[in-house]
């Protein structure tokens, strides 16, 4: 087979799958990667922020390209002197699958370099928190179906297509998710769950019907984590980092464009004890305060699950239906909250632990 032909069935797999390709040696090393969801903001456009090395000097351009047709057109964006570009494109409108095409140019207008990058959207971010049942601990058939319009930022901090699990802790850095000390540890976690029974949630599904609805394609950012209490997503300990679960979910909001259209969050069955459930109606306000303030969002949308029914025999159900209804006091006593009861939902593991009992 000819050399040229080789070249080019390599060039085009690399963009099927959404590999950012380069002509010369024009690069984008910050700011814009592969499936990554540009955050749109009120006016319902987004903006790059990116910066990369180029070996000629001159103007650097840009432009959006959809699946059919240009979007914008070439738009001057910086310029390239002493091996390094950087630059802003704003007024991308949401929308996508895009193709961000970058280059530089010469004086008389001659293309130099190009680099682009692939399967790009830009829409809404919103925010995926609490324990087991967001994290996805559901059994792994009939799933939903990846979406073109639905990427993730996983908790491995990258972008990828939506499909389930959306959540693997092993691939956290932050050690609050993934205590693995070795890599081998690490790959054991990852795989376990990637390729276990378990990990459907409720993220896909609400993410589709959001871009049925609005038009606009939709990020999720996966920061659950099963088995935890409002203690330990305390806002106080966002200064700890990935130490927390708190701070670690504030660096991936950050670390996926900080502008956040809405959370949703499923949290309390960890705290249907005397002593958390006594304080999990302060904790639970003091906790959307901090993520809309946070967030730089003080009309942030927040959307919550009122933890289901509790079936196991011979264990009192009284702390668990005073997170219930704390969860439904919540509800009128905030502003721009919604809750979404779940008694009429089928059990699955505390059904299993009652049929044990």
């Amino acid at each position: 087979m000819p050399r040229f032909i080789v070249l080019t069935a390599i060039l085009a797999a690399l963009c099927a799958v959404g590999v950012a390709v380069s002509a010369g040696a024009l690069t984008i090393q910050e700011g814009l990667v592969p499936y990554q969801v540009l955050p749109c903001g009120v006016d319902g456009t987004a903006a790059i922020a990116f910066k990369g090395t180029a070996d000629g000097a001159g103007r650097v351009e840009a432009r959006i390209a959809g699946m059919q047709k240009i979007v914008m057109g070439w738009t001057p964006v910086g310029e390239a002197s002493g091996g390094q570009w950087s630059g802003t494109l704003p007024g991308i409108p949401a929308g996508g699958p895009y193709r961000v095409e970058v280059r530089v140019v010469d004086a008389a207008g001659g293309t130099l370099e190009t680099a682009s990058v692939h399967e790009v959207l830009a829409g809404d971010l919103w925010v995926l928190a609490g324990q087991s049942n967001m994290q996805g601990v559901g059994n792994r058939f009939d799933v939903e179906e990846p979406h073109p319009q639905v990427h993730v930022f996983s908790m491995s901090h990258e972008w990828r297509r939506a499909e389930e699990p959306l959540h693997i802790l092993g691939e956290s850095p932050d050690p609050v998710h993934c205590k693995a000390q070795t890599d081998e540890e690490r790959e054991k976690a990852i795989s376990g769950w990637r390729d276990g029974p378990k990990g459907a949630g409720l993220g896909i599904s609400f993410a589709k019907e959001m871009a049925r609805r609005t038009g606009r394609p939709v990020g999720l950012i996966a920061s659950a984590h099963g088995g935890t209490s409002m203690a330990q997503w305390d806002p106080a300990l966002r200064d700890q980092g990935g130490e927390s679960l708190y701070g670690s979910m504030y660096k991936q909001v950050q670390a996926a464009g900080g502008v956040v259209r809405g959370v949703l969050w499923y949290q309390g069955e960890s705290d249907a004890n005397a002593d958390a459930q006594a304080v999990f109606k302060e904790k639970f306000k003091a906790l959307v305060a901090a993520m809309r303030r946070d967030f730089n969002a003080p009309e942030m949308p927040f959307y919550y699950v009122q933890i289901g029914r509790f079936v196991v025999e011979n264990r009192p159900a009284d702390d668990w239906n005073k997170v219930q209804a704390d969860q439904l006091a919540a509800e009128s006593e905030m502003d721009r909250i919604g809750m979404v009861a779940s008694i009429d939902l089928a059990l699955d593991d505390l059904s299993t632990l009652a049929r044990r009992d």
